[in-house]
């Protein structure tokens, strides 16, 4: 080759490497573009106290369903147990769909046995709908079964929307773990004995630029304390202090 034909050829890589670096440098700077504005949701560590409440005296069901967040008093109305979600990216989230899993089905049917077990006056049913607390031919109390799914418009970085947003846990899982609790203390478990359900929450959400993001989160529920009345007349059930927290 001339050195003419060096230098042309020397010319071409030199443009060929210089079209390359600009490429990934474009390519950078619409990767930091998105994640200007890319949500970022996450499941705060949330705890409970499950007290008798109003509904625990309704039909004589002998077991606490009042799902109290820990750190509020409990009032005359119902708690229902919600879960908060924050915004810990740099961009709201907008459209949020949020979906719960958990086998249903083997929960009734363990906390059905326990109660056969330990000769309990109740047991729990399952429909298309509803689960019900039966006493005496009677449905003494029942939840939704299908309350499962909830949207919400938007949810802003923590920055501008630091309390994030709540969602309820499903209430037929709060039922089977109140029953599945106190059963645990009829059979005289130990703690480490008795192990709360996992549950899975699905997270489907858009960004501004409308690029649609999954996410995927497991929860595990920790006994953090169990009470029992002070007074040995009082009939009252026992009441559980929980924590749940995100695992996976």
């Amino acid at each position: 080759m001339t050195a003419g034909e060096w230098i042309s050829l020397g010319s071409s890589i030199g443009a060929l490497c210089a079209a390359v670096v600009a490429l990934f440098t474009l390519l950078e700077l619409s990767k930091q573009r998105k994640s200007a504005y890319k949500p970022d949701l996450c499941v705060l560590k949330n705890q409970y106290d499950i007290k008798p409440g109003t509904l625990g005296k309704v039909g004589g069901i002998p077991f606490a369903l009042d799902w109290v967040p820990q750190g509020l008093p409990q009032s005359n109305k119902h708690f229902w147990a919600t879960i908060r979600i924050v915004n810990v990216g740099f961009g709201a989230a907008k459209n949020i769909n949020t979906k719960w899993k958990f086998d249903s089905n083997l929960l009734l049917n363990e906390v059905n046995q326990m109660a056969q077990r330990t000769f309990q006056t109740f047991f729990l049913t399952e429909d298309d709908f509803f689960i019900c607390v039966k006493s005496n031919g009677k449905n003494n109390y029942r939840v939704n079964n299908k309350f499962d799914s909830f949207q919400f418009e938007y949810l802003l970085p923590i920055g501008n929307q630091p309390t994030g947003h709540d969602i309820f846990l499903p209430p037929a899982y709060t039922l089977l773990v109140a029953a599945y609790l106190f059963l645990c203390l009829i059979e005289e478990k130990s703690i480490t004995e008795m192990r709360i359900p996992t549950i899975e929450l699905d997270l489907s959400y858009e960004d501004i630029g409308n690029e649609r993001h999954d996410t995927h989160h497991k929860l595990q529920g920790n006994i953090s304390s169990i009470t029992h009345p002070s007074n040995k007349e009082d009939k009252s059930p026992p009441e559980f202090g929980l924590e749940f927290i995100e695992i996976a």
